[in-house]
């Protein structure tokens, strides 16, 4: 026997190659099934818009109703369109109503997410013409799809009339919120990364059909609270590793739009008018069970309620209003107030409030 046939036998009896290719093969079945479950989910819930061509790849656009304004609905990081399932169907009633999904969310492709919000908003102005919509328009985003918003408005200023931000993120948090709540964002974000490779090898689907309720847990307590539809499209969307991966590098981008944002504001911004709406729990969301002793939080959600004033603007030409009772998801879990306000930018660009709404502003409440 030769020592190179003694050498092969030694490297096959190793336990530890055979851990390895187990561990291997195990995670090829665990992407092959994943792909095929993919395929199988997008056949049997398919997209309720269209996807629009972007010369290779495809963005899903959502528009219902009609009216003589067109509300833009751009979603907040880790989440998708689903996130106006309560709201869009009731504001189609009287006005047009385009709820969209950034690249790697929701039905939209994967791999063409610009985390530039300048370039996101002319990719999204180039979405609604291929798809064939027109203004007027009034732009509504939630938490990061704020910054995609507001550069919308800035950008095509003869178009878009009215802006609604929701729970707004904004270019001075970093500074003004204390250093504990950003390292928590940061941790939280750095965790998207393995959820985005356990959902490529299957992993995640795994857990769902083993244990469903601690793969709820595991994305949102406050998802059991939400319609059995909105809940189950919510958990389909976070089997895909392209949901954790876009979220992943729109908050690592976070000190580039930031800047961006800032500068925006320094060349005078276009701001039409604009109605803020703020979470009365916003921070509530964010913050881990367990906070560093003296983790100022009053401090806190008194900058973040600061530095949602300087978002509408100290003319007095805006509104702002605090919506208690609420988390940072808005519009899922107080609906009715971004309608309010949907209905309230209504009346202010056309001059008469939509049929049967004689107080649009009556769900929210002024902060103290």
């Amino acid at each position: 026997m030769t020592t190179r046939t003694a050498g092969k036998r030694t490297f096959f009896r190793n336990p530890l190659v055979w851990l390895v290719a187990l561990v291997g093969v195990l995670l090829a079945g665990g992407a092959l099934w994943e792909t095929v479950a993919l395929s199988a989910d997008r056949t049997a819930h398919p997209a309720p818009g269209r996807l629009v061509d972007m010369d290779g790849y495809n963005l899903h656009l959502d528009c219902r109703g009609e009216g003589d304004l067109t509300y833009v609905l751009t979603h907040d990081r880790g989440t998708s369109s689903i996130a106006w399932s309560l709201v869009q169907p009731e504001l189609a009633g009287y006005a047009r109503v385009c709820a969209w999904d950034r690249a790697g969310y929701g039905y939209s492709d994967a791999g063409r997410l610009l985390t530039s919000p300048q370039a996101a908003a002319e990719q999204l102005h180039e979405l609604l013409e291929r798809g064939g919509e027109k203004g007027p328009y009034v732009a509504v985003g939630h938490g990061f799809g704020t910054f995609v918003s507001r550069a919308f408005a800035d950008g095509f200023t003869d178009e878009v009339k009215g802006l609604m931000l929701i729970d707004a993120l904004h270019e001075d948090m970093r500074s003004e919120l204390p250093p504990d709540y950003y390292d928590f964002a940061l941790e939280l974000a750095q965790g998207e990364t393995q959820l985005g490779n356990a959902a490529r090898f299957g992993l995640l689907r795994m857990l769902k059909a083993w244990s469903p309720e601690s793969y709820e847990r595991m994305l949102s307590p406050s998802l059991v609270h939400y319609p059995a539809d909105v809940r189950q499209a919510y958990e389909r969307e976070h089997l895909r590793a392209s949901t954790w991966k876009a979220s992943y590098e729109e908050f690592m981008a976070l000190d580039t739009i930031t800047a961006e944002m800032r500068a925006l504001k320094d060349a005078g911004a276009h701001r039409p008018p604009t109605a803020v709406l703020l979470a009365g729990d916003s921070l509530a969301g964010f913050l881990p069970d367990e906070l560093p002793n003296g983790f100022p939080i009053p401090e806190a959600a008194r900058a973040w309620q600061l530095l949602q004033l300087d978002l509408v603007g100290r003319d007095g030409s805006g509104v702002f209003v605090l919506v208690r009772n609420t988390g940072h998801d808005i519009p899922l879990q107080q609906p009715n107030a971004v309608l309010s306000m949907a209905a309230h930018l209504f009346t202010t660009l056309t001059g008469s409030p939509p049929p049967g709404m004689a107080d649009p502003v009556s769900a929210a409440t002024k902060p103290e």
